[in-house]
């Protein structure tokens, strides 16, 4: 009995705290994604592949599907690092640091989040659309280069710049 309503505690748990979804307002869309880049993104919430569908539409899931490029025994392995800078190394000269710095609401369903990456800056926008009366993620957009904050080829972060925050 005891290992009954101890599992049941967990599920429910889990289940509280893995609530991350898009069907909040827009103005937490915002929230949405800083939790969305902490746990899933950069962080390894055991519900992140749940979260990632339901919270995706058709055409991103193929896309990160596609993205993916090896072996997947069930056909549903998701290429999440498609949200990420892409690098596998931190620079030497960066200060080795993971995590949001900003969402930006751009309007028209588009939102940008500005991260750092095991040292370097990124930016990725990020569209949302209504699929199933439901306001989901759509489209990635690689903001390297485009976005003020980071350079195409990758700026690293420097301690001068985290203790300006």
């Amino acid at each position: 009995m005891k290992k009954v309503v101890l599992k049941n505690f967990v599920f429910f748990f889990l289940m509280c705290m893995v609530g991350v979804s898009c069907s909040r307002p827009a103005s937490s869309k915002e929230e949405f994604l800083r939790e969305f880049y902490t746990e899933c993104v950069f962080g390894v919430n055991p519900e992140c592949r749940k979260i990632l569908v339901e919270n995706s539409s058709e055409r991103l899931l193929k896309f990160l599907r596609d993205g993916y490029g090896y072996d997947c025994e069930d056909d549903n392995c998701y290429a999440i690092w498609l949200f990420r800078t892409g690098f596998q190394d931190s620079d030497y000269r960066a200060v080795d640091t993971t995590g949001v710095k900003e969402v930006v609401n751009l309007n028209g369903g588009c939102y940008l989040v500005r991260y750092f990456d095991m040292g370097w800056k990124g930016a990725t926008r990020i569209r949302f659309v209504e699929e199933n009366g439901k306001l989901v993620m759509d489209e990635l957009f690689d903001e390297r280069g485009v976005d003020s904050f980071t350079i195409s080829n990758g700026g690293y972060v420097t301690s001068e710049e985290l203790q300006a925050k």
